[in-house]
């Protein structure tokens, strides 16, 4: 599919919120039925019922800056459940470079966290390393203010941009996921 047409896909996915959330735990590598937190991935529902993956749909989000609008909607969904249906506490989501760098929706999580139900699950709030390299300064301001609410920040895909290990100390993430490649 072209540019277009990925365009007309997710601006109708966006306006409908034809989106669902899959979520798969993450566990101790020693013990499997200790689970640390569920991820959440969200894929987009066609017409036909059949699922496009985030996979596939990111890149042009991405690319046509609506990636904030998506992580935007998966966060309200994630709020919206209630923890004690959970196999676990928190709930991991994946969160773009580009939505870190938009002041608005930055602004919305801040309130939003400070509004949220008590039922709700702790977010993990994960950012892939290179995008948090680039931002350092929005990430670790970012971290702070969801730490002051009880939620925690994570590094995904660590080792796979082969960066100078300073800014790990700089921004103290709760926990690193290294990446496969390394």
């Amino acid at each position: 599919m072209g540019q277009q047409e990925w365009k007309e896909i997710l601006d109708n996915a966006l306006s409908e919120r034809n989106f669902t959330l899959f979520a798969q735990p993450v566990v101790n590598v020693l013990d499997k039925e200790k689970i640390f937190h569920l991820e959440v991935f969200s894929r987009i529902i066609q017409e036909d019922g059949t699922f496009l993956s985030a996979g596939l749909f990111m890149p042009f989000a991405e690319r046509l800056q609506l990636v904030s609008y998506l992580d935007r909607i998966v966060l309200e969904e994630v709020m919206q459940i209630d923890s004690g249906k959970l196999k676990a506490v928190n709930v991991a989501v994946n969160i773009s470079s580009a939505s870190i760098e938009n002041d608005s929706f930055r602004k919305w999580v801040y309130s939003s966290l400070k509004s949220l139900p008590e039922k709700a699950p702790r977010i993990n709030f994960e950012f892939a390393e290179f995008g948090a390299v680039q931002n350092l300064d929005l990430v670790k301001e970012f971290s702070v203010v969801v730490k002051q609410y009880g939620h925690l920040v994570g590094l995904d895909h660590y080792g796979q941009s082969f960066t100078h290990l300073g800014y790990l100390k700089a921004l103290r993430p709760d926990y690193v996921k290294i990446d496969r490649a390394y």
